[in-house]
């Protein structure tokens, strides 16, 4: 199976290269975000979206890829990756009076019935660096909330219809213990896509 992470220029980015390839499962390519060729992402099983230093998509290019794949792609943006897939289907940011910047917060899971969220505890850990939110009041019917932080910042959305995900928390930080397990829930999304796919083939 093959993953396409865009790296935001971040500096853990191989933190979760390192999850996705421990797994087995998955053959990963680091693409900086604004060298990503459109004609690529169709090679690929899984889109990652990394976080990164920016609060907005560097040269349009996530924004680019959530328009071009096909609507069936498993797409899962962290931090930054999350913001712009918000965005994309209509929330808006919020620049929150505080920096969350390496700090752990409990978060409540909303929808621990959905792929991503299996196995999860509905209150775990996580590690926080961001300075932004998510307005949960912008929220199209798009997309849904998926898990609040204990000061009722907003964590995690899906799409109502498509496997695209987004979480504010950090996944790959030592600070999320349940990181690993969420990042392999995603490639298990990507798994039943690829398998459906070759039923087809």
């Amino acid at each position: 199976m093959k993953v396409l992470l865009a790296d935001n220029h971040d500096s853990f980015v191989y933190n979760i290269v390192q999850i996705l390839r421990e797994s087995g499962k998955a053959e990963v390519d680091v693409v900086l975000t604004d060298q990503i060729s459109l004609d690529i992402v169709k090679n690929y099983d899984a889109i990652v979206f990394s976080p990164g230093p920016d609060i907005v998509d560097p040269g349009g290019k996530m924004t680019a890829i959530l328009a071009h794949v096909e609507d069936d792609m498993p797409v899962l943006g962290i931090c930054l990756g999350y913001d712009v897939i918000a965005q994309y289907f209509g929330a808006k940011l919020n620049n929150l009076n505080m920096n969350y910047h390496g700090m752990k917060r409990k978060v409540h899971i909303l929808e621990n019935s959905d792929p991503l969220f299996s196995g999860l505890p509905l209150s775990i850990d996580v590690g926080l660096y961001h300075s932004w939110e998510v307005d949960k009041k912008s929220l199209t019917p798009q997309l849904i909330r998926c898990a609040v932080s204990e000061d009722r910042v907003l964590m995690a959305v899906r799409h109502v219809d498509r496997p695209v995900y987004g979480v504010q928390f950090h996944p790959e930080s030592i600070m999320t213990p349940q990181g690993e397990k969420l990042l392999l829930n995603f490639l298990k999304i990507a798994e039943k896509r690829r398998a459906s796919l070759s039923q087809l083939s």
